[in-house]
């Protein structure tokens, strides 16, 4: 007798068996640390529970020899026993079935086995396969060799999901660098992928989980680090940072798109990404398994292909072969489409009166176009909007501007476009940084302060502040805007703040004593004098 059951399959998954190159602290030269990250991919799949009941109605000899053959065959009669994964879950009254075992005296032999269909048993239509289970069993009574078949139980099969996972990561990858005094501050980036079913069925309760990285090789000692602080699914933040549940993907092309949120304590880039996968031997290895491949790609910007009919859900634009080229967009409903890149122009540099450049490309009809070009500020001043010549407003998804280039990426592309930046941008006015010191604290200058005083940093701007930062003399600066003084003894504080568009604080100072100490006093006597009366 057999019944159906969903097992749950797990694909490990090996990201990052490459390198990243990042500034050695005292060289001018890159240093390379190698990262790992380890993931799990699961999902339920069909299989089926047969059990077997041997009974030994005997009171005086037992079954021995023992051996069950189990087999399939489809609705022709051919066999096709090697289309599935049989295991024996287990056995009770019994210890074997491989012809050596035995079953005593009025005793019932229980064999229940696991049957799981291969990748392609289940065919390609919804309706799936018939087959026949049937059983061949071989026992000894007295010496003499029996030879019994059961009838047959016809199961069916349903047609299975085939997995491809795409991952993406970009190359550069913003935080300190350690050739700089200044702090840079560290700027989240994604490990993005997107699931692909490409089989006749559903994939069930497909999740991943996602283990932090793991720095498995660094020989310059460098002080780096990795961590997933947050995860994404079709643009909804996932309830766990490291596990991000799918729920069911549609058959023949159905598709979801989630990342990672990572951050790196230094600045560095990319040069190696790849990808393996490792399927569970216990439960069929590679036959059973349901993941086709997995592939990875630079991710040189998440986007929106916001042509009519497509859905909102973040699409991947990416260099597919990690060739230096810009080719692909992996959208989110499951397909791949071409883009083709456009040489552009920007035109003036912006002013206080005239917050607008315009940008010249060539145009592509009917294509998506992806263009870089040399911007005007150098990242310094900020974008508003981009504005189409037809009158569309580009999505903010799909332009950008870092400290060198303006990037573009759209469909149909028009002649030109007119680049408004905000007027935020011209302001040139620093930001203003207050120190408040807590108790205890005496005097002004210097300020006598213990070690378990809090100094605490604020600072205000009009249009935001991007870092405050702060250093005892001699020391490297830090951006903790709240901290204590360990060291007794006299020492002078700077402190600063930049806003948004790059206006630096003249630094400031404040002379400090910490003074953990407390004061000793004495009483001498210069002689004492009794006078006694005569």
């Amino acid at each position: 007798m057999t019944k159906m059951k969903n097992k749950v399959i797990v694909v490990l998954l090996l990201l990052f068996a490459g390198a990243m190159s990042l500034y050695a602290q005292s060289e001018t030269v890159c240093a390379k640390v190698q990262m790992q990250i380890l993931q799990e991919a699961t999902l339920e799949r069909l299989a089926f529970d047969a059990q077997l009941k041997l009974s030994n109605n005997l009171s005086d000899y037992s079954l021995t020899d023992v051996r069950v053959d189990v087999s399939l065959a489809d609705e022709d009669g051919g066999a096709v026993t090697e289309l599935f994964f049989i295991k024996v879950n287990k056995m009770e009254n019994i210890d074997s079935i491989a012809g050596d075992g035995v079953i005593a005296p009025v005793k019932q032999g229980v064999i229940n086995w696991l049957i799981i269909p291969g990748r392609d048993a289940g065919g390609d239509t919804s309706t799936g396969k018939r087959y026949a289970c049937k059983a061949d069993i071989f026992y000894t009574v007295a010496g003499k060799q029996y030879n019994i078949t059961t009838w047959e139980d016809w199961i069916r099969v349903l047609p299975e999901p085939r997995i491809t996972l795409d991952y993406f990561i970009p190359q550069e990858v913003r935080g300190d660098n350690p050739l700089t005094e200044e702090i840079e501050p560290t700027v989240p980036f994604p490990l993005a992928v997107r699931v692909i079913n490409t089989g006749y069925g559903t994939a069930t309760n497909f999740r991943i989980e996602s283990f932090q990285p793991e720095i498995i090789n660094n020989e310059k000692g460098l002080l780096v680090d990795f961590e997933i602080i947050g995860s994404w699914i079709n643009n909804q933040e996932a309830p766990q940072s490291l596990k991000i549940k799918f729920g069911d993907i549609a058959p023949q092309g159905g598709a979801s798109v989630a990342y990672w949120q990572m951050e790196a304590s230094l600045r560095g880039e990319f040069t190696e990404f790849k990808g393996s996968f490792m399927h569970s031997s216990d439960l069929g290895g590679e036959m059973t398994s349901l993941l086709d491949d997995v592939r990875t790609h630079w991710l040189v910007k998440d986007m929106i292909c916001d042509l009519e009919g497509k859905d909102d859900i973040v699409d991947l634009l990416a260099d597919s072969d990690m060739d230096g080229t810009v080719d692909l967009i992996y959208e989110s409903e499951g397909i791949e489409t071409e883009v083709h890149t456009s040489v552009s122009e920007i035109h003036g540099v912006p002013t206080p009166e005239n917050l607008k450049v315009t940008l010249t490309a060539n145009p592509v009809p009917g294509a998506w176009i992806y263009t870089a070009v040399s911007e005007p500020t150098g990242g310094t001043f900020k974008i508003g909007k981009v504005v189409r010549s037809d009158g569309k407003i580009i999505n903010e998804q799909n332009w950008w501007q870092d400290e060198n280039n303006f990037y573009l990426v759209d469909f149909d592309v028009k002649d030109e476009y007119v680049i408004y930046y905000t007027a935020e941008s011209f302001d040139t006015e620093p930001p203003v940084t207050t120190l408040e010191i807590g108790e205890p604290k005496y005097g002004v200058a210097p300020v006598y302060v213990k070690s378990d005083t809090r100094f605490t940093l604020s600072a205000s701007d009009a249009g935001g502040v991007e870092i405050t930062r702060w250093r005892a003399v001699g020391g490297d600066w830090q951006t903790t805007t709240g901290f204590y003084l360990q060291t007794e003894g006299r020492q002078t504080i700077i402190y600063q703040s930049k806003d948004v568009i790059g206006n630096w604080e003249e630094e400031k100072a404040l002379e400090v004593e910490v003074d953990n100490t407390a004061p000793a006093s004495s009483v001498e006597f210069d002689g004492i004098y009794y006078a006694v009366p005569e």
